[in-house]
């Protein structure tokens, strides 16, 4: 939805052409899944993630894999991307790889960043003097989980009021009804799965994981 609602980018790869995208955290299970629907829509996917992870996110459509442990990866980037990065998918979305996404996008051309979560315009440290970048303020692609009704909600403590509209229930449904074709015709695949087999018992262990960085291209999922 980050590509259909925030990135207007529609099933028309005519459009898209010359233009890139960067992805940082392609190695994660929403960065896989990126990867691909970017690629079918016609864009060139520049990705950041682990180099041991290069040749299956190249298998999945990323045309460069750029290892976020180099500390001079942004500067990689935008010498490969040579202006041509418009899009910004930050799936990690902290604020290390957030500005790092900013800062690697066009000094230029009119650019989109979105984030998996709730970061801002505010946690830019350097905000580009050109202001071309245009920012998915707030209402990011984990939240549009809470907006594709078309109605507003809050979150579970009440802290957080997620503003949704007619036009992103429109843009959910039209998305919807292209990605499943995708799905069916098995153009979309998903990365390894690992099962974690005591139901919620395993939540504890899946959560252990996650925080000791112990999952990587990998999803974890819990047999109920």
């Amino acid at each position: 939805m980050s590509f259909y609602h925030f990135f207007k980018l529609r099933f028309n790869t005519e459009e898209q052409k010359g233009k890139a995208i960067l992805i940082w955290g392609g190695a994660t299970a929403t960065g896989a899944l990126a990867i691909q629907v970017a690629k079918i829509l016609g864009l060139e996917v520049i990705t950041v993630a682990s180099k041991k992870h290069e040749a299956n996110l190249k298998t999945l459509g990323a045309s460069a894999v750029f290892d976020y442990h180099d500390s001079n990866v942004v500067e990689q980037i935008k010498k490969y991307g040579v202006d041509r990065i418009v899009y910004g998918l930050d799936t990690i979305a902290s604020e290390t790889s957030f500005n790092g996404t900013y800062d690697a996008l066009s000094d230029n051309k009119p650019s989109t960043i979105d984030n998996l979560f709730f970061l801002k315009k505010s946690a830019i440290n350097n905000v580009k003097p050109t202001d071309n970048v245009t920012f998915a303020e707030g209402t990011t692609a984990k939240g549009l989980a809470y907006f594709v009704l078309g109605e507003d909600s809050t979150s579970a403590k009440g802290t957080i009021v997620f503003k949704s509209s007619a036009s992103i229930k429109k843009d959910h449904l039209e998305f919807l009804k292209e990605i499943r074709k995708l799905i069916y015709n098995k153009q979309i695949k998903h990365i390894p799965i690992t099962v974690l087999p005591n139901g919620l018992e395993s939540v504890e262990e899946g959560l252990s994981l996650l925080r000791n960085d112990k999952v990587s291209f990998n999803k974890l999922t819990i047999a109920l």
